[in-house]
Order: C-alpha cells, then structure tokens, then sequence
C-alpha cells in the first residue's frame, strides 16, 4: 500500500475512534469498472453489511454496474484487510468516497438512494452523486443549501482521495442532539445546476489532456482552473467548443 493510501486509512481509522464509531461507510463507484467486487462482497466472512443503490428501481439487475454502499466494521480485522484491499483495488480511480455516519445503515442506505436520482425539468436521471470527481462541487458550487443539507446532515465527515492522490476530508453537519428523520425528497436541478454538472464534465475532459495540462500544476489546480472557465464562459453563453475557446483565448492554465 502506497504511503498516501497508509496515511488514509491511518486517519479513517483515528476519526472513527474519535467519534465512537467502530465502522467506516462507503460508497463504491463499478459503473464500467473491468472487476466488480459483489461477487467478493457475497464471500466476506464475517458479513459486511451492503446495498445497491439500484435496489428497487428498472437496473436493479444490473448489480454489477450498481454503486454499492458498504458498512465496514473496523473492529473485525477481516473488514479492515478487505478494506485495505479495496483501497488497493481502486487505487487512483475516482470511485471510493467514505463517510463517518451514525445513522442507521437502513436509513443511510435509503437516504442515500433518494440523492442518486435527479430530476431536470421532465426527465429523472441517475446522479453519481458519489464519483469523488463530482461531490466536491455538488456540495460547494453546485447544490443549493437545502440540497447541500441532504449530503452534510448524514455525516460527522466525508472523505475520498483526490486527483492528486491525496486524502481530503470534509466536515459533515450531522447533530446528535437533533433526530434525523426520513423525509420524502427529490433533487431537482435547475437549468444553471444542470450547466455545472456540464462544466465539470469539460473541465475533467480538457485538465487531462496532453493539449492542456501543465504539469506545472497539480492535477486539482489544473482542474479547477479549467471548470472555472469553463462556467465563466458558459454563463456569458458561449455555446461552442469549449477546448477551442480556451486555446483561441489564451485561456490555459
């Protein structure tokens, strides 16, 4: 294991027993992964508990492919080494996010279910809600406060490894002294939300292209400096090419 993925686990591990939590949550991202891991999930003795975020909808088949949410008992040494082995199974991919929640694992699970479905205008659509290249935003530039509330509320933390392979952790808004209740919600984007989302996509696209990047930089200063200009641009309607604007501008990083 890298010393940044040792380093992850090490405060995964020291925040859990500052909280009194003896499990860490996590999210899991197979979409057109080449190595599912359900059917490894299915063998883990002692159990761990799991759930599709797919469950009861028209994929609900498609397991394979579904985002999972895993509670891992960090008290049971079989967790913790499959943890380790995730981690390094997924090593410098976007698709591990991790939270520290007192919640009920069935609450989280369906509260969960509730955010990876977004509505623009008529259409429902699957939000990925949990590819770490996508929640830093949705919860600082994208979703409104009340939306912002549905993902901070859950937890005491959130955490995920960045484009840098870096850990990052953020505060969640989770009080113990107020009774988390399920509430019936939908995530609906407006049209400005749904352009972000966009953004993000462009912004991704371009910072990791030989065209563009600068290794000058860091992989996260390079990205974030490109979604930038991208939403400035898309706000003044620009409707174009955005690769080409930033290279006709002198835009780069």
């Amino acid at each position: 294991m890298s010393e940044k993925r040792q380093l992850w686990l090490s405060q995964i591990e020291k925040v859990c027993t500052t909280t009194d939590l003896n499990y860490i949550d996590i999210l899991v991202d197979q979409a057109a992964w080449q190595q599912p891991i359900v059917s490894s999930l299915q063998r883990m003795q002692p159990e761990i508990k799991w759930f599709s975020l797919f469950d009861d909808t028209p994929e609900e088949g498609l397991l394979e492919q579904a985002p999972l949410l895993m509670r891992v008992q960090l008290d049971i040494w079989q967790h913790k080494a499959w943890l380790s082995e995730l981690m390094e199974h997924f090593s410098g991919t976007p698709r591990l996010l991790m939270l520290v929640s007192p919640l009920s694992f069935d609450l989280l699970c369906e509260h969960l279910k509730k955010i990876s479905v977004a509505k623009w205008g008529e259409q429902f659509g699957l939000l990925r809600f949990y590819d770490t290249r996508v929640f830093p935003l949705l919860v600082t530039d994208v979703f409104n406060l009340e939306q912002k509330k549905r993902l901070t509320d859950i937890a005491l933390f959130w955490s995920w490894m960045d484009r840098d392979k870096s850990p990052v952790w953020l505060a969640g808004s989770f009080n113990p002294e107020v009774n988390f209740v399920m509430s019936d919600f939908e995530i609906s984007l407006d049209d400005n939300q749904f352009e972000r989302i966009a953004c993000m996509s462009d912004a991704e696209n371009i910072a990791s292209s030989e065209r563009f990047r600068n290794n000058a930089f860091s992989k996260e200063h390079n990205f974030s400096h490109y979604y930038r200009v991208a939403v400035r641009i898309t706000e003044q309607g620009f409707l174009g090419d955005i690769a080409d604007f930033i290279e006709q501008h002198h835009l780069e990083c």
